[in-house]
């Protein structure tokens, strides 16, 4: 596998290569929809959905699932889609039943059926 660098949008192809698939279960995939001004939720993977206790796939973040994220990560997301450049954040869990109390994620811009208006995110967590 190659490494994705410089100024190309990582692509669906290469997101379903072999070589990537074991990245999928801390990968998330966000769409912006332009009409309801915010990001749906295209995938999540298994380790996310296991931290956070909920699927998130077919919502989206201003569901009112993020009460204290939401808004940054709209911005994050955002960012990666209007400048095309990759985003570093980080935040409190805020779910009370596991060991983990941070995460920390890279999103980059992600290209889908030939359109650049998503993200794709990986996340790691930390326990505190």
């Amino acid at each position: 596998m190659e490494a994705v660098a410089g100024d190309d949008v990582f692509t669906q192809v290469q997101f379903q290569h072999k070589d990537f698939i074991k990245f999928w279960s801390h990968s998330v995939i966000t769409r912006y929809d332009q009409a309801r001004d915010d990001f749906l939720f295209v995938l999540v993977g298994g380790e996310l959905v296991a931290v956070g206790g909920r699927d998130m796939i077919g919502k989206y973040l201003g569901d009112g699932h993020y009460a204290t994220t939401g808004d940054d990560l709209r911005k994050y997301n955002a960012d990666v889609i209007r400048d095309k450049r990759t985003v570093y954040c980080s935040g409190a869990i805020d779910t009370p039943d596991n060991d983990y109390k941070f995460w920390h994620q890279v999103k980059i811009p992600f290209e889908m059926n030939g359109q650049q208006n998503q993200t794709l995110g990986y996340t790691i967590f930390e326990i505190a």
